[in-house]
């Protein structure tokens, strides 16, 4: 079946799977269909999809990382290949905020949602330090346009777009969490913010 609509008009054909655009673009919890007439969507068609999202997991992690997900993620809760393309596409309700990152609202992501990124672009373990971890502890600061990130020696992860890794071999063992970003703790935000200007 060549790529396209179909049918009721709102199916999108292509890469071997029949997704529901109402069920897949609009509305609802990221670009999600809240609502409808046959559990929770709004035809029968749309229940014949091969697509299968755990909308109560997207919707915990959505929920807990300030409307960002990473790919794995999105994946794991059942977003498939095609369904992603959907969203991010140009006009689509998410954006890609980083490699892998995406911010699943509208317009521009706030600093906490560009800060949450980055810690999910660095990866588990990974603390938020510098200026972008001085307003935590009360230390006025200029905005921090580049999000300064602890991670471990054994990264791959490389410096992109607004993230700057530090790679270190003694990560701290505290950090100041603030809702579900982690900070380096002041005296380690500071020394980082003051050798960041310096660079």
């Amino acid at each position: 079946m060549p790529s396209g609509r179909h049918g009721c008009g709102n199916h999108v054909v292509g890469a071997g799977e029949i997704f529901c655009a109402e069920r897949e673009g609009f509305g609802g919890i990221g670009g999600f269909v809240a609502g409808g007439n046959v559990g929770g969507w709004r035809h029968d068609a749309c229940v014949a999809s091969t697509t299968r999202i755990d909308r109560k997991r997207l919707a915990r992690i959505l929920g807990g990382q300030l409307d960002v997900i990473t790919r794995e993620q999105a994946l794991a809760a059942g977003v498939t290949e095609s369904a992603l393309r959907y969203r991010l596409r140009l006009g689509g309700p998410w954006q890609s905020l980083l490699p892998a990152v995406y911010f699943t609202r509208t317009g521009e992501p706030s600093q906490a949602q560009r800060e949450m990124g980055a810690m999910l672009y660095a990866g588990q373990g990974s603390i938020v330090t510098g200026l972008a971890a001085l307003p935590v502890h009360r230390i006025r600061s200029p905005r921090a346009e580049v999000i300064d990130v602890l991670v471990s020696v054994a990264c791959q992860r490389q410096n992109v777009a607004y993230v700057r890794l530090h790679r270190t071999v003694r990560m701290p063992s505290q950090s100041r969490p603030f809702g579900p970003i982690r900070y380096a703790l002041a005296a380690r935000a500071v020394g980082d913010a003051v050798r960041g200007m310096s660079d």
